[in-house]
């Protein structure tokens, strides 16, 4: 696990200097504060932070084939590598140990297609010195990020945006676009950036760079269309195989190998796997709770620990939230509104002072249906076959009567919220369930001037686009493609790659192997869920481990009662952000009263603003961090 930047100029009247990507470098020490490692010719310089995980003394990059005329550096793990070397040692000769080196010799061998042969996380670049191109890679899920500015001075590429931000001639400037799907989804989805000049490589694609200019070519995605005629018992075994295969896979370190426990069904199942394949191993276990008890799930992942035996840290937090937001703000580089980066960069603060490398959970809602969402979307199915008379005349009337006491939990707003997006076509219902600022809102909210830039935008123009290549799919079906490719990366990866990295931990994820999710996308949907019976195959298979009571109990959350605080404890930080902050007072971009108001009314209870305002804090904090406008 790393941070990896570069330059490129094939320009032959400039030459690439290191001093280039040296601020860049140094700016991603927290992701590898083990090694520090640079490569640099007239034409590109690339550079290279070190997390030692896999062969701690020999594993430097850059990382050369035999003659050195390949390079490469590497953020992530290849999880297969010892398979691969296996058969490139036929016709290659290793230098290290290193997960990465299959990387040069498969270069050699496979050109562009070597990514199809690996099987893990990564971010990669390679410069093929004789043909005078530069390889970059993400893999299929987007565990690990990768963006990268094009410009007329050069090609530039990072693991985060911020120090993308620090080089001369890349364009800065504010996207109006980018901005409006912050304030529609919480998170700004790929290949965009809050900066005009500055592009995130999707999951599942490769970008060639050469004298022409770029090449962006995606490698790898599932089949919506391919379907598997496997029993329900059948799917339950090759599930439980496959899933303990994979964890098999992410326990290869040469650290010590923890896990985040969370109490839940996710994390619990992969821990129930660690101690099916490490009988006797000292499997150390990490939990955080809060006083808020309604939060608080300790009791839960305690009562695993002491299931299989793990070493069990508990650690109690109180968030200092105005203090890690500037930070949190520097590490994202952008606007993010998931509320759950807090408890996340908590958790993964406490994890690293117990291990190096951590399996997680995350993924199993996608790639298992577990969402709530998924029984909404059934219900809609099944509503959209009601008469038209019935649907407009009486649901819809008595969905606009109903108030919108409390948007997001509760269950008077989320029937309101449903009523009313039920009737749209899905990919707009879909942009509106997931909304922290409606159309309306957000046309109160919006300067003329804004609105005008904007030139009737629509966020939900991704979701229209991704329907359409999902023709002949149920609702629920398209949405957990929909999720897989956009909410997962975008909003969830982001969150626990960015929250891990600030920590120097590694995070890796069992669920999200594509070997595993290509099978279970690939079962009947029934399978995965029924409406209020969700990720029903991978807790048949947890019952080899847990009861039903443990594996069916309601879900918390991993949240925080920051919506209360913003009536309390932050409230005068909240208050200073929105009459201070240089987005909100020098941009003309919003209006004053729109931003009061949804202030006032949060204080007085009339209407929960908590995502809204959580969204405006962060936006605030990050014009005041990147100096915006100025």
């Amino acid at each position: 696990m790393c941070g990896i930047c570069g330059a490129v100029n094939f320009d032959p009247t400039r030459q690439t200097r290191k001093e280039l990507i040296l601020p860049m470098i140094h700016a991603l020490r927290h992701r590898g504060p083990d090694d520090e490692g640079f490569f640099c010719d007239e034409n590109v310089a690339f550079g290279h932070r070190r997390l030692s995980i896999i062969d701690l003394e020999g594993g430097h990059q850059p990382i050369f084939n035999e003659d050195k005329s390949v390079c490469a550096i590497v953020n992530g793990e290849i999880y297969n590598y010892l398979e691969l070397r296996k058969n490139l040692e036929k016709g290659h000769i290793f230098s290290t140990q290193s997960d990465s080196e299959v990387i040069v010799h498969l270069w050699e061998e496979f050109g562009e297609k070597c990514v199809d042969h690996l099987r893990g996380m990564f971010a990669l670049a390679v410069y093929d010195m004789k043909r005078k191109k530069v390889f970059l890679a993400r893999d299929r899920f987007g565990q690990k990020p990768l963006v990268y500015a094009n410009t007329p001075h050069g090609f530039y590429f990072c693991s985060e945006i911020y120090p993308l931000t620090q080089i001369p001639h890349v364009d800065t400037s504010l996207c109006h676009r980018a901005l409006d799907d912050f304030l529609s989804l919480h998170y700004i989805p790929a290949p965009e950036t809050i900066y005009n000049g500055i592009k995130k490589l999707q999951p599942a694609h490769t970008l060639t760079a050469f004298a022409d200019g770029i090449k962006i070519n995606r490698y790898w995605s599932i089949d919506p269309f391919k379907k598997n005629a496997d029993s329900y018992k059948t799917a339950e075994t090759k599930v439980h195989d496959l899933l303990e295969d994979s964890v098999r896979y992410r326990m290869i370190a040469d650290v010590p190998v923890g896990a985040f426990s969370s109490g839940g069904v996710d994390s619990s199942i992969i821990i129930a796997f660690i101690r099916k394949i490490e009988p006797v191993a000292d499997i150390q276990t990490v939990c955080i709770g809060f006083d808020e008890h309604r939060y608080d799930e300790r009791p839960f992942a305690r009562e695993v620990a002491e299931k299989f035996g793990t070493t069990h840290h508990e650690h109690v937090v109180t968030p200092d939230i105005s203090g890690i937001l500037p930070q949190l703000v520097r590490y994202y580089g952008e606007p993010y509104g998931d509320a759950c980066a807090v408890p996340t960069w908590y958790l993964s603060e406490a994890t690293a002072n117990h291990v190096k490398v951590a399996l997680s959970g995350d993924g199993g809602d996608e790639i298992f249906a577990g969402y709530n969402r998924f029984d909404s979307t059934g219900l809609v199915e099944i509503y959209q076959k009601l008469p038209v008379l019935v649907r407009k005349q009486i649901i819809e009337r008595m969905a606009r009567a109903l108030p919108n006491v409390s948007w997001g939990e509760g269950y008077v707003s989320q029937l309101k919220q449903f009523m009313e997006g039920a009737s749209q076509h899905s990919a707009q219902r879909l942009t509106l369930r997931n909304s922290v600022f409606s159309p309306a809102m957000k046309c109160l909210l919006y300067t003329d001037k804004l609105k005008e830039s904007l030139d009737g935008y629509n966020p939900a123009e991704r979701f229209y686009l991704a329907h359409d290549g999902l023709k002949n799919l149920s609702e629920t079906e398209k949405l957990q493609h929909i999720d897989l490719g956009i909410f997962l990366p975008d909003d969830i990866l982001t969150k626990v790659d960015i929250a891990s990295m600030a920590h120097s931990l590694e995070v890796r994820s069992p669920f999200l192997d594509h070997k595993l999710a290509e099978y279970v996308f690939s079962l009947p949907f029934e399978y995965k869920h029924k409406i209020f019976r969700r990720k029903r195959v991978l807790k048949k298979v947890g019952g080899q481990f847990f009861n039903a009571e443990f594996l069916h109990r309601r879900k918390k959350g991993f949240r925080l009662p920051i919506g209360e605080w913003f009536r309390t404890l932050l409230k005068k930080p909240l208050l200073n952000c929105l009459y201070n902050s240089p987005i909100f007072v020098d941009s003309s971009l919003f209006e004053p009263s729109a931003t009061k108001q949804i202030f006032d009314e949060h204080q007085s209870g009339k209407i929960n603003h908590t995502d809204r305002l959580w969204d405006l804090w962060f936006l605030g904090e990050w014009s005041k961090v990147m100096s915006f406008g100025r």
